[in-house]
């Protein structure tokens, strides 16, 4: 069986190798600030979302309707310049889980400010992640949990196996004869034991030697002396020392093996095998790691943490331009000249909001956009303290969507059932300590126009003053009269020549006046006749208050 053939502490660069050190420091530092350049393979995201998924089962985080409605999975790769397993699965973490605690803000903020400013306190830290790197295939936390499950083991057995080696190697000294027939049998046994037991570790092993680089690399931070991160390396200590018994003999354990490398090298792997001296040592450190399970989370959110407040840095420094939020106990959001992160070049708007908003426009106009917008700028204030606007101004929020619904085939859920449970679970969460900002784009458009607009003007009513701040977008113009108490109307508009069509993505107080959707068949192509009598039509129904039918039937003609 083939491998790397590396010993668990072979963790350092060796002497020899300070060009590829001086290579590393200079690749991050021309990575800081630019659009990570990675791919993520299929299923990649949910292991990264392993760490989130094992520690919010009892706090409040974006639910997955929120989270792929404002497609954050995107926004966390353009943000995702990590290098360790513990720092990206903690950035995931940090913005699925928005903050309400001033305190665990401004820190983030004091780290983001301390590594946008020095960069050579922050290369150090940056090579050390890079070091330590990511697991493959599964998370460190997927293989942390798995370790964790696994049921107690015994060397007993394999003592014994060793003991039995060592006194068939002494019978072919004392009677070569039979002991060679001795030593091929115990031979065969034990190293037949030994690839069936490591044929279900070998997997694990990587989590082992993550874990060992983790603990070198702390080591190493703690050398740095930092004062600003004196805290973070000072909790790192304290779990770090508790795996000396884990960290001794390491080398012992290989992910591999070089059979067919170099002769000393086979040698001694053949060694360990008869011997079962990495079996040995692998059932001791997942002793050692089971009792220390705490400590070894610890260390990784520890580390985590500093590297995703690096990589909120780097996500400033690719932005134009950035505010501080700031938060008050008033149910406002205020915010001026947002824009989204994924649009290259965004057009800035702003909102100012107590209440409702009401927002109507033709398709393509820029609704959708600026309610992700909206939103987006909402979770980053409350994750890494970052507002993409020239100022914003809220509250605490815990953040709604119900934007990007889609038929359920598999389970047999309409479109239309799936939107009310969608804004039924918004509703549920009104009355709670803090307010609710909610994004709805096109209330029940799963459903006929006169009870979608008689049941979204009660949904959205109730949405209304009630510890909420509700933007929704719309076509309906009637609901922009219905609800004119309870929401301020908004619009985006755009410009219909005879053979172009613009739009200014600015958002401009009042409902809609425009009707361009048949303006637009003309422009697209469609025959003269169909866009006058579409264009009559509408106008008849405007004045009367009814639609008439296409055609009558002939005079004198029987019916059938």
């Amino acid at each position: 069986m083939k491998g790397t053939g590396k010993p668990m502490n072979d963790l350092k660069l060796h002497p020899g190798r300070k060009r590829e050190e001086r290579r590393l420091k200079e690749k991050l530092r021309k990575a800081y600030g630019q659009i990570p350049e990675r791919e993520y393979e299929p299923g990649a995201m949910v292991s990264i979302a392993s760490f989130y998924r094992k520690y919010t089962k009892d706090s409040w985080s974006l639910d997955d309707i929120t989270w792929n409605d404002l497609d954050m999975d995107r926004i966390f790769m353009v943000m995702n310049q990590t290098s360790s397993s513990s720092g990206e699965e903690y950035l995931y973490y940090m913005l699925r889980t928005p903050c309400a605690d001033p305190g665990i803000l401004n820190e983030r903020e004091r780290l983001i400010t301390f590594f946008s400013e020095h960069e050579e306190e922050r290369l150090k830290l940056s090579v050390a992640f890079a070091h330590i790197g990511k697991t493959k295939g599964l998370s460190v936390t997927e293989y942390m949990d798995r370790l964790l499950e696994l049921e107690e083991r015994s060397n007993t057995v394999h003592i014994v196996q060793a003991i039995l080696g060592a006194l068939s190697i002494a019978a072919l000294v004392v009677a070569p004869t039979v002991g060679i027939l001795i030593f091929l049998a115990v031979m065969c046994v034990n190293i037949g034991t030994y690839y069936k037991q490591m044929g279900k570790d070998r997997p694990y092993i990587s989590c082992f030697r993550y874990v060992m680089r983790l603990l070198a690399q702390a080591e190493e931070l703690e050398k740095t002396s930092i004062p600003e991160i004196s805290g973070y390396l000072e909790r790192m200590h304290r779990a770090r020392i508790s795996f000396e018994r884990f960290r001794r003999n390491s080398f012992l354990l290989k992910e591999g093996q070089n059979l067919a490398g170099d002769l000393m090298e086979s040698v001694t792997d053949y060694f360990r095998m008869f011997f079962h001296l990495d079996i040995i040592k692998f059932n001791s450190m997942l002793e050692e790691l089971k009792k220390h399970a705490e400590d070894a989370r610890i260390l990784m959110e520890q580390a985590g943490i500093l590297e995703a407040c690096i990589a909120a840095a780097s996500f400033r420094e690719l932005m134009p331009y950035y505010a501080q939020p700031r938060f008050c106990r008033k149910r406002i959001l205020h915010v001026s000249g947002m824009y989204h992160p994924l649009i290259k070049e965004p057009v800035p708007n702003d909102i100012s909001a107590q209440g409702g908003v009401l927002i109507t426009g033709s398709n393509a106009s820029g609704k959708s956009t600026f309610l992700k917008t909206a939103a987006v700028n909402a979770i980053l204030a409350q994750t890494i303290h970052t507002a993409l606007a020239r100022s914003y101004e809220g509250a605490f929020f815990h953040i709604y969507t119900s934007m990007a619904l889609k038929d359920d085939l598999l389970g047999r859920e309409s479109y239309y059932l799936a939107e009310i449970r969608s804004l039924k679970r918004i509703l549920d969460e009104i009355g709670e300590e803090y307010p609710v900002l909610c994004f709805v784009d096109e209330v029940l458009r799963g459903t006929n126009t006169v009870e979608r607009i008689a049941a979204s003007a009660q949904i959205l009513e109730s949405l209304s003053g009630r510890n909420v701040i509700c933007f929704a977008a719309t076509h309906d113009i009637e609901l922009t009269y219905i609800l004119e108490d309870d929401y301020e109307n908004y619009h985006f508009t755009e410009e219909v020549s005879d053979d172009r069509i613009s739009f200014s993505y600015r958002l401009l107080p009042g409902r809609s006046t425009t009707r361009n959707a048949i303006r637009l068949l003309k422009l697209i192509g469609y025959e003269e006749e169909i866009v006058e009598k579409a264009e009559a039509s509408a106008e008849a129904f405007l004045e009367e208050g009814v639609w008439k039918r296409l055609k009558q039937k002939e005079a004198g003609k029987s019916e059938e």
